[in-house]
């Protein structure tokens, strides 16, 4: 059962850290280097004479709706967790 709860809570976390690190790559270029992010079309930026604004745009588009799409990915993974902890408790109970 450790095994278990350790993929659970893998599944659980790593969608929200992902989305987290793709807000604070998307903040970090927009203030450091002064990008602009914008939701409907793609801005240039330039980091370093490198043009980053269509991956600074997908980013950006990953940060606004990661929550949307991992939000029924986590909640689901929760719900399954759960049964599968009942069903353990319920068998260990009843050996």
């Amino acid at each position: 059962m450790r095994r278990t709860n350790l993929i659970f809570a893998c599944l659980m976390i790593a969608p929200i850290i992902l989305w987290l690190l793709t807000l604070i790559a998307m903040f970090f270029l927009g203030y450091v280097f002064n990008c602009k992010v914008n939701e409907g079309y793609v801005q240039t930026c330039k980091v370093f004479g490198i043009e980053l604004g269509e991956s600074i745009y997908t980013v950006g588009i990953f940060a606004a709706w990661g929550p949307l799409i991992f939000g029924p990915v986590v909640l689901g993974t929760g719900l399954l967790w759960a049964v599968v902890a009942l069903i353990a408790t319920i068998r260990k109970r009843f050996r």
